[in-house]
């Protein structure tokens, strides 16, 4: 179902890894940013605010590509709980269906998914013949 994903290991901080990573992302990360500046010739004088602006933008626009790819593949909190609540209403229709109901609706079901597969030979027919 719904349960959250767990986070990798070397991101959660409850981890060896995460204890090893986190910390160089929150202030190796940021600091090699600074003395890289300075050894391109920036003075620290300038070189702090750029590093701490280069940390924040790259995290900002990571932070921004992970969401946008999070909402094109649906892989979101909300999606998630609307899923989980349309097979709970579909479990609990299939719950309440008679025996009669049922069979009734397999029935349909096996009817619907014959035509199909007739149809999708005629085409394969079709298109090999051309």
């Amino acid at each position: 179902g719904g349960e959250p994903q767990p986070l990798p290991w070397y991101f959660d901080v409850g981890t060896k890894g995460g204890a090893l990573v986190v910390p160089i992302f929150t202030v190796v990360f940021p600091l090699a940013i600074y003395y890289g500046l300075q050894a391109n010739g920036m003075s620290a004088e300038k070189a702090g605010p750029w590093a701490s602006f280069l940390y924040l933008f790259g995290g900002l626009m990571a932070w921004t590509f992970t969401y946008l790819y999070r909402v094109a593949t649906k892989n979101m909190t909300y999606v998630q709980q609307l899923k989980d609540y349309e097979d709970a209403v579909m479990m609990k229709r299939l719950e309440e269906m008679s025996d009669d109901e049922l069979l009734g609706m397999l029935e349909d079901a096996e009817r619907t998914a014959t035509e199909f597969q007739k149809q999708m030979d005629a085409e394969q027919s079709s298109q090999a013949r051309a």
